[in-house]
C-alpha cells in the first residue's frame, strides 16, 4: 500500500503560482496568520529590483541610510547590537564566528574556538604573550595547510597565536619553529 505525502501549499497573491507553505519560498511576516509573507520571495526580490531601477536616487539614499544605520560607532556592523571590539569593526562574538567562517568552514561554531582561547587563558601557544581577540590574536594551523591539507578544517589542529608569532611560523612544524627560534635567541645572546 502507497503512503501519499501531502504538502501544505500557499498560493502567492502577486503571481497566483502555488509553493510548499515554507520559509524556502516565503518571508517572514508578523502581520500574516501563518507567519509566512503573502507574495512569495520571486515576486518580493523582482519588486524591489524594479523599484530600485526606477528609484535610483531613493535607493541610494536608503542603502545609505542603512550602512550608517549598521556602522553607527561602538555598534558590531554584523549584528547592530554589541560593542565593537578594539581597532575592529566587529563585536568578539561576531568576530569569533568570522574566524569560524574562515578556518572551520561554519560561522556558527565561534564557540569552539572561543573556547580553545580560554584553554590556552588567552595566551599565545608559543610566546606566552597575552591574546586579545580583534587585536592580535591569529589562527595558527599546527600542521600546516601545505603539509597536510586533510587538516585545513580539523579544530584540533588549530592553536591560538599572535599574529607576528603566525607571520614568522609560516608553514614549519612547531618543533621546526621552536629550534629556529631557539637558534636565533642564541645567536643574539652574546651580542
Amino acid at each position: 500500500m502507497e503512503e501519499k505525502i501531502t504538502i501544505d501549499l500557499k498560493k502567492c497573491t502577486k503571481c497566483k503560482n502555488k509553493f510548499p507553505r515554507t520559509r524556502e519560498f516565503f518571508y517572514s511576516s508578523k502581520n500574516e496568520k501563518d507567519q509566512l509573507h503573502c507574495w512569495c520571495k520571486g515576486c518580493i526580490n523582482t519588486s524591489k529590483k524594479i523599484w530600485k531601477k526606477n528609484n535610483k536616487d531613493l535607493a541610494k539614499k536608503y542603502g545609505k541610510i542603512a550602512y550608517r544605520n549598521r556602522c553607527r560607532p561602538g555598534l558590531c556592523n554584523v549584528c547592530i547590537k554589541n560593542n565593537n571590539l578594539p581597532d575592529n569593526k566587529m563585536c568578539e562574538n561576531c568576530w569569533y564566528n568570522d574566524k569560524a567562517r574562515l578556518y572551520l568552514k561554519n560561522n556558527k561554531l565561534g564557540f569552539l574556538l572561543k573556547e580553545k582561547a580560554q584553554k590556552q587563558n588567552f595566551k599565545c601557544a608559543y610566546s606566552g604573550d597575552p591574546l586579545i581577540p580583534g587585536l592580535n590574536m591569529s589562527i595558527d594551523h599546527i600542521i600546516a595547510q601545505k603539509v597536510n591539507p586533510k587538516l585545513i578544517h580539523d579544530i584540533s589542529n588549530l592553536q591560538w597565536v599572535t599574529k607576528e608569532v603566525n607571520t614568522s611560523k609560516n608553514y614549519l612544524l612547531p618543533e621546526q619553529y621552536v629550534e629556529i627560534c631557539k637558534k636565533v635567541a642564541n645567536y643574539h645572546k652574546d651580542s
